[in-house]
């Protein structure tokens, strides 16, 4: 996900892990990137206000949503509704690396998808 990307924004290490998130704005876009890998981070249930596409960049990403569990593996795109309730962690022995669009860029009636992955 670096092809046109400038200088990371921001980037954060979690100590003492080899876990990291960045946030990189892409090169002639208004679109900031945020990159993380995880190896025992998961995330909790939460939600966004906005339609939000994820890029499993390599590993395993699992999930649980929609009353099932998923998994997105290395060039698969995981895709949640605006106020869809789901989780996230490291679903196989390789840890995730993850894309995904950063802030508020696609409102709730710009598109629409009926399942849990594209």
């Amino acid at each position: 996900m670096n092809s046109g990307a400038v200088a990371p924004r921001r980037s954060r290490a979690l100590a003492g892990t080899r876990e990291w998130a960045r946030y990189v704005q892409l090169a002639g876009l208004p679109v900031e990137v945020m990159q993380a890998h995880f190896v025992r981070h998961a995330y909790d249930p939460h939600s966004h206000d906005d339609y939000l596409f994820g890029v499993t960049e390599q590993g395993v990403q699992a999930f649980r949503c929609r009353g099932g569990a998923w998994a997105s593996s290395a060039g698969m795109i995981m895709a949640f509704n605006p106020d869809e309730p789901h989780d996230g962690h490291a679903g196989g022995p390789t840890s995730p690396t993850m894309g995904m669009p950063a802030g508020r860029w696609a409102s709730p009636t710009a598109c629409s998808m009926s399942g849990p992955t594209c």
